[in-house]
């Protein structure tokens, strides 16, 4: 086997440049530094983010939640209240229409059996009957005229 190196160095005597391979001016050279550390800069800083971003991660899944940072349901922040046990005494066939609640009181609209409406006002700590509105209604309405500036 003989290689025919005449042949080789007729195909080879110059290497092909590229436009690449050719120096390129000072300042375009300048510039192409300048731009190289920049990206040399923002990919390491992204990278140190990302690595900060993924330890953050990683340590909220591996440490465990403490029972004392969560608050305290409901039920148990009262402990310390009396428990408020009272009966309220209605006439018979009187009819619960709504109630409200607001701080201790509970407001109750009732209608009795006469047809008649109360609005019943309770402390519920206490028990005691604060107010009981009645709401008739009457055969003649009278109408106020407005308040007239002469």
């Amino acid at each position: 086997m003989t290689y025919n190196t005449h042949a080789f160095q007729e195909n080879h005597k110059k290497p092909h440049t590229l436009p690449q391979d050719k120096p390129l001016d000072p300042a375009v050279e300048r510039v192409r530094k300048k731009l190289m550390r920049l990206m040399i800069i923002s990919i390491s800083i992204t990278i140190i983010l990302i690595l900060f971003v993924l330890a953050g991660v990683i340590y909220k899944i591996i440490t465990p939640e403490t029972a004392s940072k969560q608050t305290k349901p409901l039920a148990f922040q009262s402990e310390n209240l009396p428990f408020a046990h009272h009966t309220l005494l209605l006439p018979p066939k009187a009819q619960i229409i709504s109630q409200s609640l607001s701080d201790h009181h509970i407001a109750l609209r009732v209608l009795m059996p006469n047809g008649q409406t109360h609005f019943m006002i309770y402390n519920y700590r206490t028990g005691a009957l604060i107010s009981n509105l009645s709401v008739t209604m009457t055969q003649e309405t009278t109408l106020t005229k407005p308040f007239q500036v002469q």
